[in-house]
């Protein structure tokens, strides 16, 4: 169970030198240990900052798919109900007012919702020239985006919209946008007459929304090398010390 939670080598530790990620994997583990029926989770990484954030989705995401325990996920984030659920309960003050597919439901907010699924990164600050500034995606590819006026070193976020995210067959030229990043589909979520394209770039994922017939032209399938385009203006970005808070930040 410690290796299925990626715990192992914390068995020795004392609880006070855990990290918060690191607490999170020992109680996730000692929650399955017992060979539950049923795993609730209320906010699992609600209280973890960017990066501990991401890690813990992508070990929930495979420990669904080991354990095959159904899980009930309490979030308010619609980015983790797509990232980690098949079906999506919408409350509001107490009563359901969506029941279904998660891109579904978020679509059926009228878009407020679903223009909050998009694409968080922890990042460092690489250099600085007249066409922006260009940042390393921990884990993933370097980014171009609009000009910063911090130093070089320095932790930010990069938060990029999933309907600001193109997808093309293979690299393209002649094209404004200053971000073409290689990369595999991994899944295909439909919402709707569109679709949330799941691409896996690096050790990064993006999400990238597009309407059917666009993905449909494209003959996207998981597997599929793929490229994804953003312009520099799309990619805002935030100080990495906002932590959970970062949503409430001032993207400019």
């Amino acid at each position: 169970m410690a290796s299925l939670v990626g715990a192992t080598a914390l068995l020795g530790r004392r609880v006070g030198t855990l990290s918060g990620g690191e607490r999170q994997r020992v109680a996730l583990g000692r929650a399955l240990a017992p060979g539950p029926r049923l795993l609730l989770c209320d906010e699992p990484v609600s209280a973890l900052d960017v990066a501990s954030r991401h890690a813990l989705i992508d070990l929930l995401r495979a420990v669904q798919a080991a354990s095959a325990i159904p899980a009930l996920f309490v979030t308010h984030g619609p980015g983790e109900a797509v990232a980690l659920g098949t079906r999506l309960v919408r409350l509001e003050a107490g009563k359901v007012v969506g029941d279904g597919p998660p891109m579904e439901v978020l679509a059926a907010s009228g878009g407020r919702l679903l223009d909050e699924v998009d694409n968080r990164f922890p990042a460092t600050v690489l250099a600085h020239g007249p066409g922006g500034t260009r940042v390393w995606v921990d884990d993933g590819p370097v980014l171009v985006v609009p000009s910063l006026d911090v130093p070089i070193g320095a932790a930010v976020v990069v938060r990029v919209r999933a309907t600001d995210v193109m997808l093309a067959g293979g690299p393209m030229a002649g094209l404004s946008a200053r971000n073409q990043l290689p990369g595999r589909v991994e899944a295909i979520l439909p919402h709707g007459d569109g679709v949330e394209v799941i691409v896996r770039v690096g050790g990064s994922r993006w999400a990238a929304g597009l309407v059917e017939e666009a993905a449909r032209a494209l003959g996207l399938a998981p597997g599929l090398g793929v490229t994804v385009v953003c312009k520099a203006r799309s990619c805002r970005v935030a100080p990495a010390t906002a932590g959970p808070g970062w949503a409430g930040c001032d993207f400019s």
